[in-house]
């Protein structure tokens, strides 16, 4: 067994879903995977437990009777860097996953999900749980990533992050489609992101950069 091997086996996976039918659905896909998981019918039973919980990855859903996910993301923001989460939202409900991602989340997943992409963002952030870099390090990181774009790749990319289509930051930036989706490719490469959530990650930890 190798030493990240090791550190991912004593993580935990967090259900937070008031669904039984999600639960036992996703419980049964972490059985599959072998991965050791625990599950909450409400946000108001995981927080309570947040305190003595394990580090891992939480799965919660955004609609939750009670507080809602948004309530969850906070508090393990504010209470446990060293529990990831990951929201699941309803189909086009972008807006919801933007806010989610801001706040803290480290993706998001829409219903109905993809079962393959589900554990591969869950043993992703697994393993994120065990990385020992700092969290300053990975902020000034992020802000010389985004300084080395040039004005234009900064410019789409930022639209990008609040969640904009190509079509419409072509028409703010008055350049075409084409140009917008080039400058999009080429800024997402330089980077070093490869998905909308990387990229609303990696914006908002540059923001946190003092002065």
């Amino acid at each position: 067994m190798t030493s990240e091997t090791a550190d991912t086996d004593s993580a935990v996976v967090y259900i937070v879903d008031d669904s039984p039918d999600m639960r036992l659905a996703i419980g049964a896909l972490l059985e599959s995977e072998k991965l050791d998981y625990r599950s909450f019918a409400s946000a108001e039973e995981f927080l309570h437990d947040l305190s003595t919980c394990p580090r891992g990855v939480a799965v919660v859903d955004l609609h939750l009777p009670g507080r809602d996910g948004h309530d969850v993301l906070a508090k393990i923001a504010n209470r446990r860097p060293d529990i990831r989460a990951v929201m699941v939202t309803g189909d086009g409900e972008l807006e919801a996953a933007i806010k989610a991602l801001r706040n803290g989340a480290a993706d998001f997943v829409e219903k109905p999900f993809d079962e393959v992409e589900l554990i591969d963002i869950i043993r992703r952030e697994m393993k994120a749980v065990c990385d020992t870099t700092s969290f300053e390090q990975r902020r000034i990181n992020a802000h010389r990533a985004l300084a080395s774009l040039s004005r234009r790749e900064r410019q789409v990319v930022d639209r990008l992050a609040d969640g904009q289509a190509n079509k419409q930051i072509a028409f703010d930036l008055g350049l075409s489609v084409r140009t917008v989706e080039m400058y999009r490719k080429r800024g997402m490469e330089r980077l070093g992101v490869n998905s909308f959530a990387e990229l609303v990650q990696l914006t908002v930890l540059a923001d946190k950069m003092p002065g």
